[in-house]
């Protein structure tokens, strides 16, 4: 991680080479990684994830700073949060959650310590405060470390189930997690109760061109 802190003014920036005749951008950490440290891609690769994974820390609490900052008192307004960002947020970087959520805090302090006008140092205490919110949060949701979690219905289950393919399946398959984020001790059954609700009240019609959901819907036997 203090690699990854070394270089983390450079993320976003590229350095154009030449690779066999074609000119192609590497992303500045990376190339700095490589080139100046002499060090493998593999590390190239995790200080990239890193950084991506801060900055997307930052985004999502930038995003959702007023709703930190009330305390997110409506019940609703949290279910939807952790069904729809923080959980795949937290699937999506994995293990490195905890790490992304350090350095993210680790490059506010840096933005709140340089910064030459009282607003911007305000604005990135401000944000500093809504990260550690938004880590707590994630501690008291039950879903840490969900990233490690099997689905409990694959994408056999729910094609043979709802008798629907393509498209289809990944739609259910996304709504699925919504319903885990929300019911981290649930059971399959109760999943496939809940997935079933959804298609009769044709939630899940949207994006599902040509296999619509309830077209091909399985009919009881």
């Amino acid at each position: 991680m203090m690699l990854s802190a070394f270089v983390a003014l450079t993320y976003g920036y590229y350095y154009e080479q030449t690779l066999k005749s074609k000119k192609v951008q590497v992303p500045l950490p990376s190339w700095i990684v490589t080139q100046s440290f002499k060090l493998p891609n593999k590390d190239a690769d995790m200080v990239m994830r890193l950084l991506h994974g801060a900055h997307s820390v930052i985004a999502m609490a930038e995003d959702k700073m007023e709703l930190f900052r009330q305390g997110m008192e409506e019940a609703k307004e949290q279910d939807t949060l952790r069904a729809t960002a923080l959980g795949p947020l937290m699937r999506t970087l994995g293990s490195l959650w905890p790490l992304s959520l350090r350095l993210a805090l680790i490059l506010l302090e840096h933005a709140a310590h340089i910064a030459d006008q009282p607003m911007i140092q305000e604005d990135a205490n401000k944000l500093w405060s809504s990260v550690k919110s938004l880590a707590a949060w994630a501690r008291e949701s039950n879903i840490m470390a969900c990233w490690e979690w099997k689905p409990l219905l694959n994408g056999h289950d729910i094609s043979k189930e709802f008798g629907v393919r393509g498209p289809a399946v990944g739609v259910l398959t996304n709504k699925q997690w919504e319903w885990r984020f929300l019911n981290p001790q649930g059971s399959k059954e109760d999943c496939l109760a809940w997935l079933k609700t959804q298609l009769d009240n044709d939630v899940q019609m949207a994006g599902v061109s040509g296999n619509g959901l309830n077209a091909k819907r399985k009919t009881p036997t």
